[in-house]
């Protein structure tokens, strides 16, 4: 129920595919649900430092 409810939710954010392996993938699941964070911004938020770490962003 919970993941058919975020993936209804509109963004107008640009949308990207990854493709990674089941232990990534829960690794990462399993730290979002830590933070109480969907996997999706969990993982914006690790691009986004690392884009600025590396002077891509500011």
């Amino acid at each position: 129920m919970r993941d058919a409810l975020l993936t209804t939710v509109p963004t107008k954010k640009p949308k990207v595919s990854v493709v990674m392996d089941e232990e990534l993938k829960a690794a990462l699941e399993a730290w979002a649900a830590q933070e109480s964070r969907t996997v999706s911004n969990l993982c914006e938020l690790i691009l986004r430092d690392a884009a600025r770490e590396n002077g891509y962003l500011k």
